[in-house]
């Protein structure tokens, strides 16, 4: 039962202070301001000052309770509190609290250019650091600017060395072709050369082997006459009306004889006698393989001629000296020196080439 009743009390209690949830909404923060100065100036809470504001607001609306208005309440649009001092010590807290106002408006306003002068410096601040931004900008920029002027002299640059090394190279291929166009030619012109020169060898060997043919084939035949010719009597050298050919002509055209018979010929040999005249036939009677270098005869060597004849012309061609006057000789060499200033040399006979050795 105590537990009951005591448990009723709180929940009476409770029943009786629980006051029901209000707020207002929408009150601008102006007229909180001045609720508050107001409630300052009358001493009083806000709460209070809002329960007799907007009690004595809503009696004038309906029309009931008391009504008290001052002409300085209605002034200074606040509501008349319910003790208004008439005193001047009354009059003075007012002025006092309107000098507060003032007081704290001028506060208020200071505040707010206070504000304003901060925000104005930190504007300013940050106006510093946006032109120290823009002027290390301006900087990079132009660095950039210099930069790029050095990357366009340097890409000018690069353009003219281009262009001057594929000149280079133009003139260097040029020149290779030119080159290989000379060597090509130069090849060419030698083997032409060669050609002409191993055509006009083969043309002169042959010329040579042409006119040297008939003349061994004459002497050959004039050998093989006197070999069958009957040998006469040895008779006395007659002398003949026109110089002998000496030794060295014959040498000269022919060949070396075997021994120098003209030599002999010309002091003239003794008369053999009847002692040498079997020893003689006997000779005549057998003869050898040397017979005819013995009797007298020229010894001919046809390859010795052939080569004099061969390097004879080739001195005589052109381009190897033979544009100079010859001596005369022919393909057989120079003539004597007996036979240069003579207009009409004279020329080997029958007679002299087949004179035998007595």
């Amino acid at each position: 039962m105590p537990n009951s009743k005591i448990e009723g009390r709180l929940g009476g209690e409770s029943a009786a202070k629980a006051p029901s949830p209000w707020s207002v909404r929408g009150v601008s923060r102006e007229a909180r301001a001045k609720a508050a100065k107001a409630a300052a100036r009358r001493r009083e809470t806000i709460g209070k000052w809002v329960t007799n504001a907007l009690t004595q607001a809503a009696n004038y609306e309906l029309g009931t309770g008391p009504r008290r208005e001052h002409p300085a309440d209605v002034r200074a649009g606040l509501p008349a509190g319910p003790e208004q001092d008439e005193t001047p010590l009354g009059k003075a807290l007012l002025a006092l609290a309107e000098r507060f106002e003032l007081s704290e408006k001028r506060n208020d306003a200071i505040v707010s250019l206070t504000r304003r002068m901060e925000g104005i410096e930190h504007g300013g601040r940050k106006v510093g650091v946006l032109a120290e931004q823009i002027g290390q900008v301006e900087q990079r920029s132009r660095a950039l600017a210099l930069l790029a002027e050095r990357l366009e002299s340097a890409e000018r640059r690069e353009k003219s060395l281009l262009t001057v090394m594929q000149s280079v190279a133009e003139r260097a291929e040029r020149g290779e072709e030119r080159i290989a166009a000379i060597t090509r030619g130069l090849a060419d012109l030698a083997v032409k050369l060669e050609a002409a020169l191993s055509s006009n060898r083969m043309h002169t060997v042959r010329n040579i082997s042409e006119s040297v043919a008939p003349l061994e084939t004459t002497v050959k035949a004039l050998g093989e006459r006197m070999a069958a010719a009957p040998q006469p009597a040895p008779q006395p050298a007659p002398q003949p009306s026109t110089p002998p050919m000496s030794a060295t002509t014959a040498t000269h055209y022919y060949g070396e004889p075997d021994e120098p018979w003209h030599a002999e010929a010309g002091r003239g040999s003794p008369t053999p006698g009847p002692a040498s005249a079997p020893a003689a036939s006997a000779a005549q009677a057998e003869p050898t393989e040397n017979d005819e270098e013995k009797c007298g005869r020229l010894k001919l060597d046809f390859k010795a001629l052939n080569e004099r004849a061969i390097k004879n012309s080739q001195r005589m061609a052109p381009g190897s000296g033979g544009s100079k006057k010859s001596d005369g000789g022919g393909w057989f060499g120079k003539k004597s020196e007996a036979n240069r200033g003579a207009k009409n040399p004279p020329k080997p006979t029958m007679t002299a080439i087949g004179r035998r050795k007595s």
